[in-house]
């Protein structure tokens, strides 16, 4: 062994050690941040000022944060050494903008070069583009449309709600609201984004030209313009019942900490399409909704971020016992089997455990296959009553519960803990 290793091993030890007993709560468990990109930053940004709840004061955080995680290119990427992305680039450049930065600031500058490079806004991906719409900058009518009587659409019905996974369908509905009402919300005219879009990417109607498109993007395009005739007629005799039922799904399916679905996207639309319905920022649903959200940010050195989703009751409640398990496997093996931390994280495991010696864990927590089955759920598989199969609630190609996780896992933490204390002994 090299000179000075097992010293050097000791140390990372310990040090490790120290780490897992000061992130641990009160309680026993331990549930770590869940980091996105900076759209989350960017888009909540949007979305207060939307709502008419942004302060300077945040919005400064946010857009500290946002600059943090600027590259040296000027572009900001989706994920840890990923390229420059042309959508989070320009919600980012427009939310700095609405924040208070020139257009002539090195920052804006940087990004702008490449924004400009890759087509501008044009090339932008649909939700982007919804973004900006609901500030007037991007029309209306270059954005796909979903109509609200999706929500009266029976289950037998093909491409009908409940066709689509969890997050997916609490995303569509409340969108198909924002799509109808199509709303502009007043901006200063310095935070307008004229420079982002190519003149030579517009016809001489002012309407960015559309691709010929075939196969199924093009059934997509021919679908869509069927949708835009429907919303074109003078007369829609569901229209008001379908708003209604859409309303009250939404408001059924908010969740006890004021999210829905745990996620942002659908949380977001929810809160915009209830205020176009006519719900006030003092309402219950909507009060709960914007309280929520600041359960899932953290503030640190001046700035402001926000996380997409959390660890399951990220706090509010028990964290799983799978990992729970794995933080005590890692305490155990390096010698602190006796540290109270680690007593406190068995008693856990101990008083969550069933009768059955099985241990609860309903939160889908591992990760899914988001492209597998097209987001349907599995079909023809021919072991529908088994319990690998998760129930009609979940997509076949979304997020896993490893069901042997939340057993296993902790069984091998109690033993690795007995079995320290046997050699002890």
């Amino acid at each position: 062994m090299p000179d000075g290793l097992r010293a050097a091993v000791a140390q990372a030890v310990r040090t490790s050690h120290d780490y897992f007993v000061a992130t641990q709560a009160p309680e026993g468990y331990w549930c770590g941040e869940l980091e996105s990109n900076a759209t989350m930053e960017a888009e909540y940004l949007l979305f207060t000022h939307f709502m008419g709840i942004g302060d300077s004061d945040t919005w400064r955080k946010l857009a500290n944060h946002i600059l943090n995680v600027q590259r040296e290119d000027g572009t900001w990427g989706q994920y840890y050494g990923a390229p420059g992305d042309l959508s989070t680039t320009v919600e980012c450049y427009f939310a700095l903008k609405l924040a208070g930065y020139s257009v002539n600031d090195s920052c804006l500058v940087k990004a702008r070069e490449f924004i400009l490079q890759k087509g501008g806004v044009p090339q932008t991906r649909v939700f982007t583009k919804i973004w900006l719409a609901l500030f007037g900058q991007w029309s209306w009518e270059d954005v796909p449309t979903v109509p609200p009587e999706i929500s009266l659409l029976p289950s037998w019905f093909s491409m009908n709600l409940y066709d689509f996974s969890s997050w997916a369908r609490g995303t569509i509905l409340p969108l198909s609201i924002v799509l109808w009402y199509r709303p502009v919300c007043p901006i200063p005219e310095e935070a307008a984004l004229p420079e982002l879009t190519p003149s030579a990417q517009r016809n001489h109607a002012g309407t960015v030209a559309r691709r010929r498109t075939s196969g199924m993007a093009g059934a997509f395009h021919l679908a869509d313009r069927a949708l835009r005739w429907y919303n074109s007629l003078p007369w829609h005799p569901m229209r008001g019942l379908a708003i209604r039922r859409a309303a009250g799904w939404i408001v059924d399916h908010q969740e006890e900490d004021g999210s829905w679905g745990g996620i942002q996207p659908p949380w977001v639309y929810s809160l915009i399409a209830l205020k176009l319905l006519g719900y006030g920022i003092d309402h219950t649903v909507m009060h709960k909704g914007v309280e929520g959200f600041k359960e899932f940010m953290i503030e640190e050195n001046d700035s402001l971020r926000v996380q997409a989703c959390v660890s399951p009751l990220a706090g509010q409640g028990p964290s799983t016992a799978s990992q729970t398990a794995w933080a005590l496997l890692a305490l155990v093996s390096a010698g602190e089997w006796e540290h109270p931390s680690v007593h406190r994280g068995l008693q856990y495991l101990v008083n969550t455990q069933r009768q059955d010696g099985a241990w609860d864990e309903p939160w889908f927590t591992g990760t899914g296959f988001p492209g597998y089955g097209a987001g349907g759920r599995l079909k023809g598989s021919g072991r529908e009553s088994s319990s690998i199969i998760q129930g009609t609630e979940l997509s076949g190609g979304f997020m896993i519960n490893y069901h042997l996780y939340r057993n296993y896992w902790p069984l091998m933490a109690l033993g690795r803990f007995l079995e320290r204390m046997v050699r002890e002994a």
